[in-house]
């Protein structure tokens, strides 16, 4: 079963990008909930995790979001403050500018799994950690935070 937790995207001013618009000439928010589920909650070691993201538009009409790469969300795992896995590290992205329109409700972005490595193939210690899933649109949604534990 997965476990959801809901807030709406907020573009204005938050960035997990480098590069992005500031946000005083960001454009204003898009209607669409940018939702991050895990498998779990609790994970032992040696487990993986497997993370669901998805948009939900919850307006009648469809929305469209401009995207300047292929790339169309992101994963990123905190420990404090600290980032410690990214979805996107060492992945490519076609470098082009496009549109993806997202209908009325919910439309799966994708399933990824993470086996508790950290960016440079460590393995993390176990701990709490924190996920925040985002849509890589121009300027990016950030979605809702999860907390996930590793034990012993």
């Amino acid at each position: 079963m997965l476990r959801f937790a809901f807030v709406v995207g907020v573009a204005v001013g938050i960035s997990l990008m480098a590069g992005v618009v500031p946000s005083s000439q960001a454009q204003p928010a898009r209607p669409v909930v940018v939702l991050l589920a895990s498998d779990q909650a609790a994970y032992q070691l040696g487990s993986s995790v497997t993370f669901t993201i998805a948009a939900d538009n919850p307006g009648p009409d469809p929305t469209t979001l401009t995207f300047s790469s292929g790339q169309r969300y992101d994963i990123v795992v905190m420990s404090g403050e600290a980032e410690v896995w990214r979805w996107s590290n060492e992945r490519a992205f076609t470098a082009v500018f496009g549109e993806s329109s997202f209908p009325s409700g919910l439309t799966l972005l994708g399933r990824e799994t993470w086996d508790w490595r950290d960016n440079s193939g460590a393995p993390l210690p176990p701990g709490t950690y924190r996920v925040i899933g985002s849509i890589a649109s121009v300027p990016p949604q950030q979605g809702n935070v999860l907390e996930i534990t590793l034990s012993p």
